[in-house]
């Protein structure tokens, strides 16, 4: 029997939205804790722009903390309750969910895989990084504007 095409298509960020509470702060806040507490208040207060704030922070962290530590420091933390029953129903009735986020594509990807939803999940839309180097390096497809992510 072919599968109808659904005229909806769900959109969801990760950080405090998938997840109960903000990760990828915690993330960098954890990873790189000087750079953070320089940088995050000029992001807050609109200094400089989180696409410049969020590249500096992201791009201070040592690349052999990726992915292990950076998944390690995520397996702990919850989803929001009923996101598993809503991602079932909506791949019950064939309607795309998909993720977008301003946060690393790959933390995203761990933390769905953990609850068994990343099967379910039509895309996730975020930031890579590259981490051939000793720091970790930003690429993102989709920046644009003041966001490595443009949503």
């Amino acid at each position: 029997m072919p599968v109808e095409k659904s005229p909806a298509i769900v959109f969801c960020d990760f950080d405090g939205t998938i997840t109960a509470q903000e990760t990828f702060v915690g993330i960098l806040k954890h990873f790189a804790p000087s750079v953070s507490s320089e940088i995050l208040p000029k992001i807050f207060s609109k200094e400089i722009t989180l696409r410049q704030g969020v590249r500096q922070i992201v791009e201070s962290i040592p690349s052999s903390a990726y992915p292990d530590q950076l998944q390690n420091f995520v397996q702990d933390k919850a989803i929001r309750p009923g996101l598993s029953s809503l991602i079932d129903y909506l791949d019950s009735r064939h309607i795309p969910f998909v993720v977008v986020t301003g946060g690393i594509r790959y933390i995203v990807e761990a933390v769905l895989k953990r609850e068994n939803l990343l099967e379910k999940c039509s895309k996730i839309f975020g930031i890579d990084v590259d981490a051939t180097q000793e720091k970790l390096k930003v690429i993102s497809e989709w920046e644009s504007g003041n966001e490595l992510v443009a949503k």
